[in-house]
């Protein structure tokens, strides 16, 4: 069908008059314009001399003959920030409008310019702006207070939408090719969402009632348009927020087994809002008995008791279970099951670091009014935002390695603390399944199960939400990975490293401090550099060796830990510091010089 007959087909015969504020480049009036006002409000003259708001204003006058438009020039070729805020104040101090629309978007979120718009909705002003045409979140139409637009190659009318519930996006329309007016008595085709929103505005006009607050508007689309409404969840971020209260009221823990997440946890308690009360393991072990203590603070201390012993009737009022699986396996016996029905008699609050069998309990105690914690997610059908990603406008700083125990958590906590003493907020993401216990705003556990293309999209995009709602309100965002950042080799899949690139995606890094070994190769340390810096467009600031090394027993064959001395660091630092041409630390020493180097990087 001919586009300009099908668009005729729209055209009312009467109506009540929309006002319509279109903030773009202007209008280029011709002598048959009517209802068209040019606000000179800035810009000298108000005149489009590119095309753009004279072709959107051309649209709105086509399918809303009736609408009464004032045209606000605010840019030429981009707008910035604070003259789209000076524009929407003029707006409410001077104009009675129905409709404020906006065809362009910025990366950065303003809390300024989301207070101004949440102001003037609340005056049942209609916000409707589009989404950038690069398929990127952008503001205000990511707003709560506005409708925000975008398209989608599903849309294949332009008299169709389809509406979506608890999403940025409220709206996708047809994202094809249109033939509009243009400057200069000139035709032109284009395509993109800014020229979409006359067609959504249209609907929305033919079935509001002339009532165009937000929340008349979002109840008239969803009983109009049932045949296409995309339901979106939003269970996923509130259990992110649940479990961190439920984190926070828990009082005094018990913890069992002392293994690689519960030292860490016990030697980093200072970071945590709970007291350890027990640490416990198996006699078998040979750890009962020995001496614990946190790393902040020697003089608290504790001395692993055997789990046997253990009076469950003491006032703990949670058991924090830590990888069990080899020792469950060693011994036989399965210390999950046993320890969740000693928890539910004994109305204890259980925390597990796998996923492993939880469904069996999951009811049992939320029936007793206890809870039962893992950091894994349930993702379900999650695509909150039709794939389209936020950009994260605060540093982010990855902290990443060339293999696994490399002490790159132990760094992060390290990082943490040094930049809050300095008044900086920081937003923790970690791959722990121990970091909401340690404070860590959310953890993505790396490591059990397989993903499928499907699975790892909803990932990334489930990632960049919540870090970008952390972003909002802290200054800077640090992530943390596992393991290896490119593969050892290509001959087992095993070595890719796709759940650290999930999150490296969801984050876009600005910078990454590389933990290295001291027995890396040069080669290998080098294609990491290189891949992080091309792959993400990120910049690896330092290297942070760890300091121990592996040796061969003379007598036994097996390897075992050495650490090395303060001379043979302090070469292994000058020839790596040569080689790569960057400032190279010892992990555990000088952390203070590495934030420096940080906060140097972004200033």
């Amino acid at each position: 069908m001919n586009e300009t007959c099908y668009m005729s087909h729209f055209l009312l015969e009467k109506g009540e008059i929309m006002k319509v504020a279109v903030l773009d480049t202007g209008y280029k009036p011709n002598v048959e314009d009517h209802g068209i006002e040019i606000i000179n409000y800035n810009h000298k003259d108000g005149i489009d001399r590119i095309g753009h708001g004279t072709g959107i204003i051309s649209l709105y006058k086509q399918l809303i003959p009736s609408s009464m438009i004032y045209s606000i020039k605010i840019f030429e070729r981009s707008p910035e920030i604070h003259d789209v805020i000076n524009a929407l104040e003029f707006i409410q101090a001077n104009l009675d409008v129905d409709v404020i629309s906006m065809s362009f978007g910025f990366e950065t979120h303003s809390h300024e310019l989301e207070k101004l718009c949440k102001a003037i909705s609340k005056k049942g002003i209609l916000l409707i702006a589009a989404f950038s045409n690069d398929m990127q979140l952008t503001y205000p139409a990511a707003f709560d207070s506005v409708l925000g637009i975008s398209s989608s190659s599903s849309v294949k009318r332009v008299k169709d939408i389809i509406y979506i519930e608890n999403s940025p996006i409220n709206i996708l329309a047809y994202g094809g090719v249109l033939v509009i007016n243009w400057i200069n008595n000139e035709k032109k085709m284009v395509s993109g969402n800014s020229f979409i929103l006359p067609f959504v505005l249209k609907i929305i006009h033919d079935c509001s009632n002339n009532q165009y607050s937000l929340s008349k508007v979002l109840y008239a689309l969803n009983r109009n348009c049932k045949d296409s409404i995309i339901k979106q969840s939003r269970n996923e971020k509130s259990e992110v927020k649940n479990r961190k209260k439920k984190i926070e009221q828990f009082s005094k823990v018990v913890v069992f087994p002392f293994n690689k997440e519960n030292k860490n946890l016990i030697e980093n308690s200072d970071l945590s809002q709970f007291i350890i009360s027990n640490v416990l393991d198996v006699r078998i072990s040979k750890k009962v008995t020995t001496k614990v203590s946190s790393k902040e603070n020697r003089q608290i201390n504790w001395k692993i008791e055997d789990i046997e012993l253990l009076d469950w009737n003491e006032d703990f009022d949670t058991f924090i279970l830590g990888n069990i699986r080899e020792l469950s396996e060693k011994m036989n016996f399965n210390y999950f099951v046993s320890i969740a029905k000693k928890c539910l008699e004994h109305n204890k609050n259980l925390v597990v670091y796998d996923n492993e069998n939880i469904i069996d309990f999951k009811q049992a105690f939320l029936e007793k009014g206890l809870y039962l914690y893992t950091p894994y997610l349930d993702l379900g059908e999650y695509d909150e935002t039709n794939g389209e990603m936020w950009h994260i406008s605060k540093p982010v700083v990855c902290i990443a390695g060339t293999s696994s125990k490399q002490g790159k958590f132990t760094l992060q906590l390290n990082l943490r603390r040094e930049l809050r003493e300095l008044g900086i907020k920081v937003s923790h993401i970690s791959t722990e399944p121990n970091g909401e216990l340690l404070g860590c705003d959310y953890v993505h556990p790396d490591g059990l199960g397989s993903d499928n293309l499907g699975e790892i999209s909803k990932k990334i995009l489930f990632l960049n939400s919540i870090i970008n709602d952390f972003s909002r309100y802290n200054d800077l965002i640090m992530i943390g990975v596992q393991s290896n950042s490119i593969p050892y080799s290509f001959g087992n899949i095993n070595s890719f490293p796709l759940v650290q690139s999930n999150l490296m995606l969801s984050a876009k890094p600005d910078v990454h401090i590389l933990c290295v070994n001291c027995f890396d190769s040069e080669t290998y340390i080098e294609r990491t550099i290189k891949t992080l810096e091309n792959q993400y467009e990120s910049k690896v600031l330092c290297l942070v060796v760890f300091p121990l090394s592996m040796c061969i027993d003379k007598n036994t064959g097996e390897y075992h830990e050495k650490r090395l001395s303060v001379y043979e660091m302090s070469i292994i630092i000058e020839k790596f510091e040569k080689r790569f041409g960057i400032p190279v630390f010892e992990n555990g020493e000088n952390d203070s010089k590495l934030v420096n180097e940080l906060i140097s990087f972004f200033s």
